[in-house]
């Protein structure tokens, strides 16, 4: 299955879904634009199929285990990065 597939039903998984989809509208840029790149940007296609690798493995994991013992990935990096989805605003002093 692919991750877009995979992820589709899910709305706690929505990120993953987002990214594969950028994922792929990257290829194609990275196809239409390839014949006036440079080699500098040679490694971008291995650099998102390690992506997609990645996370295909995080979705298998969190999918095939009982929803009520696993904590998501994204609940995992919420409770880890407190900056992340909070109402904090950050003030300069003076």
């Amino acid at each position: 299955k692919t991750i877009i597939n995979m992820t589709r039903s899910f709305e706690e998984h929505k990120w993953a879904y987002d990214l594969a989809s950028m994922v792929q509208v990257s290829l194609i840029g990275y196809a239409t634009g390839g014949a006036f790149l440079g080699l500098a940007y040679f490694d971008l296609p291995y650099h998102l199929l390690v992506i997609v690798v990645l996370v295909k493995r995080i979705l298998q994991k969190e999918i095939s285990g009982s929803s009520d013992e696993k904590v998501s990935f994204a609940q995992q990096f919420n409770r880890n990065n407190p900056r992340h989805g909070s109402e904090q605003q950050l003030t300069m002093k003076s």
